[in-house]
Order: C-alpha cells, then sequence, then structure tokens
C-alpha cells in the first residue's frame, strides 16, 4: 500500500518538482502493482503524462535558452542605438536653438 501512497502522492506534484529518476521509480514500482494484480490503467496514463511534460518542459527551456542567446546581441544593439539617439537630439536641440546677439567672448 506504501507504494500506491508514493506513486499517487508523485502523480499530485506538479511536473516540474518530479525528477527523471523519481519517474523512473514510480514506472517500476507501478509495473510492480500491476504484476501484484491492481488495476492500475488510470496512473499509468497520468505517468505517461507527466514523461510528455516533463520532455516539453525540457524542449522550451532549450527553446527559451535559445532566444535568449539570439536575443543578447539585439538588446546590445538597441542599447547603442538609445545612446547615439540621445546624443543626435542633443545635437538637434542644439541646432534649433536661436542664435545668440550677443557674443559671449567680448567682455
Amino acid at each position: 500500500m506504501n507504494i500506491l501512497l508514493s506513486l499517487t502522492q508523485t502523480l499530485c506534484q506538479s511536473p516540474w518538482e518530479i525528477s527523471k529518476d523519481d519517474l523512473a521509480e514510480e514506472y517500476s514500482a507501478l509495473s510492480y502493482l500491476t504484476t501484484e494484480g491492481f488495476q492500475l490503467d488510470w496512473s499509468g496514463k497520468k505517468l505517461d503524462e507527466v514523461k510528455e511534460k516533463k520532455k516539453k518542459e525540457k524542449a522550451c527551456l532549450a527553446q527559451l535558452q535559445e532566444m535568449e542567446k539570439e536575443l543578447q546581441p539585439l538588446k546590445r544593439k538597441y542599447s547603442e542605438m538609445e545612446a547615439q539617439m540621445d546624443k543626435v537630439k542633443a545635437e538637434l536641440s542644439a541646432a534649433k536653438s536661436p542664435v545668440s546677439l550677443y557674443d559671449e567672448d567680448v567682455v
């Protein structure tokens, strides 16, 4: 009964909390319980769902890492362009300012 309880508790966890080793142990426990005569088709399906979710999680994490890697140079370019725009805006502001009629070099 402890094995069945452990299996049920594992299935109640979020897939990201279940390690590959835990999943392998639960498949082993399920196999043992079914050979002992328990009808646990539902838990086998649930373990398969968890396995698929773990696979999807791994794929998504890899995809996110790749996207982050591709995004870094774009972020750097964005920052450089923003700094360049600030410089040009300052130059534009200076160019728009009226010409002074007073000569500041004369004392």
